[in-house]
């Protein structure tokens, strides 16, 4: 028996709340993206800039004037091929036809996995005619933009938009093929590059104002900072590097004791020299973000006992002072210094400062140094945002340099004073005589009605100690509700059927499996049991070509897996052929495919193969065999190559 939740169905509120869940737990960083996508198998059909130019989206200001921004994030790569590897974070802003600033940071100087950023530009009649600007990613020809063996995978995740909207294309699409495309819509082309990293301006000409390096003529060094130390600032401006060291050994470095503070900038010193304490910084190398070599400042190297693991968050511990700053500090056991790559999960007095995520597996001491660098604690049983304590009292919002935490006495109230109540409240209350009643007898009569309003109860009370007593039953609740009955509004008592009362699962009960039935699950015992279950990675099932009949399902593809809850990515690249449309879809077991069941729908396009994917939730309760099936109606066979990536997660 099984059951396969299929994806239209991800928006209910229950499935929606576990695939959110897995989601942000497999997300490289803790940055749920507004939106995402991910293109397989991108190759360009000629070694030019319209053979090896791809598009992936429209970007739809709100309105001709406005001045649009979007932050995206892009990770393209050839699978197997780790030269071909590449992330970048893109921030682009512009108003009418004309793009304003653009900024990026870079993980790989080179150009083997991509070329140029691209943002084929709308003019005034294309927005009329209810266009967007066009962006994209330029292959170079150097680099295999057309070779078999060299596809490239291209993931955007879209993290912030500001007055636009942005929209996904079906597939990557040459400049010929975007909606609209031509002079009539479209003015022209602005293409920067993957290599410089930094901020670049309209008025710059070109020319690179790099907005992550930094020139502070009046910072100085508040010890000797040796090569490629990171360096983190003091309460009065002052250069702290985190290591004495002046070496890539992984023992005997002394870690700064100096107090910084935990919200001040952090900095790489991405050079050789080294000046001493006391020094003038004054057009050193100093980056807020950037692709840095931790090696110098920590304990790490490419062994197993301190190396980072890839494309996980990095954070800086250190033990939080009195005075709001604090002083790095080891976690325990830990080899590589006063760093980790997991926030703690039982209160040990220490500060998570986030640096970035570390890079790639080749390389496991290298980190992406981002701009920003929130900090973390463990208090009061969960991770919380950092707030520093002074005498003990927590900061929650600005406080002047004057003021004092002190305890406010009030006096007790009086006719004359106004204290704990006013003076006029003190004043009535000495009006009421002792042992005072008012209105004892508040319900003389006890009426039961039904919902066609007959009376099926009533009673009276002879005396002012008449007590009645209505008692709830199995499934039954009362309440009172406010009813209109005889011209005015009286409370009722109503009188309501519950569903059965369940028992709650436990954590234990849910890590296990058993004792579950019947039983209700909170969202944090789901949360946990989901995110303790769900691996980091995929098992990636690579299929054969396969030739798929014309106008008729055939499967392509088949993985055999034990009982568990699955998440299946599966996708089928259709070979080229501009006629009709295709389709794919996932069997479990024995169903059959057909184009009743959910299954995404793509027309075919000239002159390119078509790349379809889709993910599906699959619980099985035994061991059972999914299929991949293809469709289409191109008139003739075509070759087609499946595959299949599973992820168990319970």
């Amino acid at each position: 028996m099984f059951f396969v939740f299929r994806g239209p169905y991800l928006d209910k509120k229950g499935l929606a709340y576990v695939w959110e869940k897995i989601k942000n737990y497999l997300k490289y960083r803790n940055i749920v993206p507004e939106q995402s996508k991910t293109y397989t198998g991108v190759l360009g059909t000629a070694n030019n800039w319209s053979g090896a130019t791809f598009f992936f989206g429209s970007i739809r200001p709100t309105g001709w004037y406005d001045l649009w921004k979007i932050k995206y994030k892009i990770h393209t790569y050839v699978p197997g091929k780790n030269a071909y590897d590449m992330v970048a974070e893109v921030m682009i802003s512009g108003e009418q036809g004309n793009m304003r600033a653009y900024s990026s940071m870079n993980t790989v100087a080179a150009y083997y996995p991509a070329y140029n950023h691209e943002l084929y530009r709308l003019k005034s009649a294309g927005y009329t005619n209810g266009f967007g600007h066009s962006l994209g990613v330029r292959f170079y020809s150097a680099y295999s933009p057309t070779t078999a063996g060299y596809e490239r995978t291209i993931e955007v995740e879209i993290l912030e938009t500001e007055n636009c909207e942005f929209t996904f294309y079906d597939s990557c699409l040459p400049y010929a093929s975007i909606p609209g495309t031509g002079s009539t819509n479209y003015d022209n082309y602005t293409e920067m590059n993957y290599v410089t990293n930094g901020l670049q301006e309209t008025s710059d000409s070109n020319d690179v104002n790099y907005q992550n390096r930094i020139y502070y003529s009046s910072t100085t060094a508040a010890a000797q900072i040796y090569r490629y130390q990171l360096l983190l600032r003091t309460r009065d401006g002052q250069a702290v590097p985190v290591s004495s060291a002046n070496n890539t050994f992984t023992t005997g470095k002394t870690y700064s004791s100096i107090p910084f503070d935990p919200f001040g900038e952090i900095y790489y010193w991405n050079t050789t020299s080294a000046p001493a304490a006391g020094a003038n910084l004054a057009n050193a190398a100093m980056y807020r973000q950037i692709l840095a070599d931790l090696r110098y400042a920590f304990d790490l190297d490419a062994t197993d006992a301190h190396k980072l693991t890839a494309r996980l968050p990095v954070y800086l511990t250190a033990t939080p002072q009195a005075d709001g700053t604090a002083v790095l500090t080891k976690p325990t056991g830990s080899v590589i210094g006063p760093l980790t790559q997991s926030l703690p999960t039982s209160e040990d007095g220490l500060i998570y400062i986030y640096l970035g995520q570390a890079y790639e597996d080749s390389k496991p001491y290298r980190l992406e140094l981002t701009l920003s660098h929130p900090v973390y604690w463990y208090k009061n049983g969960a991770v919380r945002e950092y707030s520093p304590s002074v005498n003990g009292h927590t900061v929650n919002s600005d406080v002047p340099a004057n003021a004092k935490f002190t305890d406010t006495t009030y006096e007790e109230a009086s006719t004359t004073a106004a204290g704990l109540m006013s003076a006029s409240d003190k004043s009535k209350l000495n009006d009421i005589d002792d042992g005072a009643e008012a209105n004892q007898n508040a319900y003389g009569k006890v009426w039961a009605y039904n919902t066609d309003g007959n009376v099926l109860y009533s009673d009276t009370a002879n005396a002012k100690t008449d007590t009645m007593v209505l008692l709830e039953g199995t499934n039954v609740e009362l309440s009172s509700e406010a009813m209109y009955l005889g011209g005015e509004y009286v409370n009722a008592l109503k009188i309501s059927a519950n569903d059965p009362a369940y028992d709650t699962m436990t954590q234990a009960q849910a890590n296990a499996g058993t004792s579950t039935d019947g039983k209700l699950i909170s969202p944090k015992v789901l949360n946990d049991t989901i995110t303790g279950k769900v691996g980091t990675n995929f098992t990636e099932t690579s299929g054969s070509t396969v030739s798929a009949a014309n106008n008729a399902w055939t499967k392509v593809q088949s993985v055999t897996l034990a009982a568990g809850t699955y998440l299946v990515k599966f996708g089928v690249s259709f070979a080229s052929n501009a006629t009709g449309y295709r389709s794919i879809c996932l069997t479990v077991g024995s169903e059959t495919a057909t184009l009743d069941r959910y299954a995404p729908t793509q027309n075919a396009v000239s002159g390119r193969a078509t790349d379809m994917m889709d993910t599906e939730v699959v619980v099985l309760t035994a061991q059972t065999t999914v299929n991949v099936h293809a469709f289409h109606t191109a008139g003739t066979a075509l070759n087609t190559y499946p595959f299949i990536k599973t992820l168990k997660i319970k």
